[in-house]
């Protein structure tokens, strides 16, 4: 009789299992994250907006940079989330996108790496052809091919995986879905899977692995005749490639070259390629790449400009939180009884962090636009901070493109989550009127006025300010209204939340109390 699935969600077991540990970790993958997401952007804005970086190693070298930063944001958001959750839950569906997404991305990076020894080896054994022969539509033609060739092995690692029955138990001794861990689950012999596993991803990182090997062997043996100055420089360029190969297909070679089988020692491997790899990868090459880092020297001289960026990063970000805490307060008023199943845990975690990646798509759309703009004239900015209106009014280029970018996004922002905000207090109002008691008309009323104003005052200076063309701006109305939204309104939030919220008012109430007597005793 052939095995039912009645497996619906997996039980992720993550990665440390100590209590104690748990926060210490918590802030090192935090960390470890936080400095692979910035890092691989950092390569990839400079490569982007550096003149002196267009040759075919810093386009992979983008890409390779993209990818790093995609690999590692299928897994540590995951995994940090999971360090306090009692219960690590992920659906069947979320379980089998995880293994597809991670194995796209990673064998992706296997090819690109492999793309890599090949441009070294054109660049160095054969200098003369090197820009006949690497030429934008091959570049271009290497990267599709390793994307297609990441897309298509993945799904054959998820058809395999797929087809096998799982009907207990649904414990994954792991921090995210993988093939080894997921046979180990299936009630069927997995034989054939775990050799076509070894086929399919074992045998492309050890084919990968040995075709670079073979290229920087012939690189090395092609060295001899050169002088030591062309030796030196040939390997400063090679080292950082060669470095970023032996961390990454090291553990890639250890994990899937192998029966399907586990051992304790798999979890901190499978960090190696999935955390710590993308995070090395931008130091790698920048600390072996002069090239690359005076590229970044030159891209700090216009720090301003980014700096103004990650502001508006953070100014979006707000937007959407604000809409998400209308929505939670709408949720609580008009369905009180279905609040927590309406709004667990997972769903406020993926509100917070879709406000944030919003926040920052937008920024860095911004940021692209505004490099790509000429200052050449006056660098007296008429603001206390770099603002973008201000940006614009310096620059010497024609900025109708940044001027209807501007009013777009921020149009679109704006009226997105002010109608979100509007219709969930709509909701709540009339969920008030129909309230017959006195009592629950005050509290509702309570818990929604001190929301309000933020709004109210938040999104007024930013309607005013961003939704005009800036052939309709001032800039020195500009200056009063940013002051409200900068600095104005993060100082009235928390007396706003405090004063307004009995809630908030006797949770201080206790905490100072609770160090006052803690105070005393010692």
């Amino acid at each position: 009789m052939k095995p039912t699935q009645n497996v619906t969600e997996f039980i992720l077991l993550g990665l440390c299992h100590n209590e104690m540990l748990q926060p210490v970790c918590f802030v090192f993958f935090v960390l470890l994250y936080i400095a692979t997401v910035l890092g691989n952007l950092l390569i990839i804005v400079t490569v982007k907006n550096s003149q002196y970086l267009k040759s075919p190693m810093y386009f992979f070298l983008s890409y390779l940079s993209f990818v790093d930063m995609c690999l590692s944001s299928v897994t540590a958001p995951k995994l940090i989330a999971d360090f306090f959750v009692e219960r690590r839950t992920i659906s069947f569906d979320g379980c089998i996108a995880q293994l597809f997404v991670v194995h796209f991305f990673g064998c992706t990076e296997i090819f690109l790496l492999t793309v890599m020894a090949y441009d070294r080896y054109i660049a160095i054994c054969k200098p003369l052809h090197y820009t006949t022969i690497m030429t934008g539509c091959v570049c271009g033609s290497l990267v599709v091919s390793s994307w297609v060739g990441g897309f298509v092995h993945s799904i054959v690692q998820t058809l395999l995986t797929i087809q096998l029955p799982f009907c207990g138990p649904n414990e994954i001794d792991h921090y995210f879905c993988d093939v080894h861990p997921l046979l180990k689950l299936a009630c069927t012999d997995t034989y054939r899977v775990g050799v076509m596993v070894i086929a399919n991803t074992g045998m492309i990182s050890l084919t990968c692995f040995v075709v670079l090997v073979v290229s920087y062997v012939i690189i090395l043996v092609s060295l001899r005749t050169r002088s030591s100055e062309g030796r030196r420089k040939a390997l400063s360029t090679c080292a950082s490639h060669i470095a970023v190969v032996i961390i990454f297909f090291g553990p890639c070679i250890f994990m899937y070259l192998r029966p399907s089988t586990t051992f304790s020692e798999d979890k901190m491997v499978t960090v190696f390629y999935t955390i710590i790899t993308p995070m090395l990868n931008p130091l790698i090459y920048t600390l072996r790449n002069e090239e690359v880092k005076n590229a970044i020297r030159k891209l700090g001289s216009r720090r301003a400009t980014l700096g103004s960026h990650v502001f508006g990063s953070f100014l979006n970000a707000e937007c959407f939180l604000l809409a998400a805490m209308a929505y939670d307060r709408c949720v609580a008023i008009c369905k009180p009884l279905l609040y927590n199943i309406t709004m667990p845990r997972q769903l406020c975690v993926s509100l917070v962090a879709g406000a944030y990646t919003i926040g920052l798509v937008d920024s860095l759309v911004h940021t692209h636009f505004t490099f790509w703009l000429s200052f050449c004239s006056s660098n007296v900015i008429h603001h206390f901070f770099c603002d973008i209106p201000a940006l614009l009014a310096l620059s010497c280029s024609d900025i109708w493109l940044n001027d209807l970018l501007l009013f777009i996004t921020m149009s679109m922002v704006e009226i997105s989550t002010t109608l979100l905000i509007l219709v969930s207090y709509l909701y709540i109002l009339l969920t008030i009127i129909q309230t017959r008691l006195a009592e629950g008309k005050q509290k509702a009323f309570s818990t929604c006025a001190s929301h309000f104003l933020c709004i109210t005052i938040f999104h007024g200076t930013l309607l005013f300010m961003y939704t005009w063309l800036s052939s309709s701006y001032s800039l020195d109305t500009d200056k009063m209204a940013s002051v409200f939204y900068m600095v104005v309104i993060p100082m009235l939030n928390p007396l706003i939340y405090s004063l307004r919220n009995k809630g908030v008012k006797n949770a201080l109430g206790r905490v100072m109390l609770r160090n006052y007597f803690s105070s005393s005793l010692h």
